[in-house]
């Protein structure tokens, strides 16, 4: 049964000429043993912000969030229409940065970096349809050097680019 301590649903149109109907799974992604000052309100920040941005997409008529799998509950069969994924990660790399320094000296000087390996499944067949590493950066910012937890953001946004360009 899978664990949903927080779920967020979000229902999207489906594009005209699809037929099925697309959902996703996002589980919320582990950290690597040997990365130990992750910020720990970082990671719920970038699991938001990969549901906002798959849903920037417009490719899935479901996406849900989920906290952990404790088994395969949550990719119970779906109607014939309904295509499921499951989306996984871990949190492999990361480099804090330093704001002062991106500020002064600038040129990626500084810059935070988070690095995730991701892998896209088909529940149904239980092919992985996408797997690999993506990454956020903060290199520069506004006045005062940027804040580094945006570095969530650009893994989002790297995830959300790379399904978007799979044909489902």
């Amino acid at each position: 049964m899978a664990l949903n301590l927080t779920t967020t649903d979000v229902c999207m149109a489906q594009k005209p000429e699809s037929l099925e109907k697309l959902q996703i799974t996002v589980v919320r992604f582990d950290i690597a043993p040997a990365i130990n000052d992750f910020p720990a309100t970082w990671i719920d920040t970038m699991m938001a912000e990969t549901v906002d941005e798959l849903t920037r997409t417009k490719k899935f008529e479901k996406i849900t969030l989920i906290q952990a799998m404790t088994d395969s509950s949550s990719d119970a069969a779906a109607p014939n229409d309904v295509r499921k994924f499951r989306l996984t990660g871990t949190v492999v790399k990361y480099k804090p940065g330093n704001k002062t320094v991106r500020f002064i000296i600038g040129m990626g000087a500084g810059k935070t970096k988070i690095t995730a390996s991701v892998k896209l499944v088909d529940v149904e067949t239980g092919k992985t349809v996408l797997e690999r590493e993506v990454d956020g950066s903060v290199i520069k910012g506004t006045w005062g050097g940027g804040d580094s937890s945006g570095a969530t953001r650009g893994v989002a946004v790297e995830i959300a680019k790379r399904i978007k360009k799979l044909d489902l």
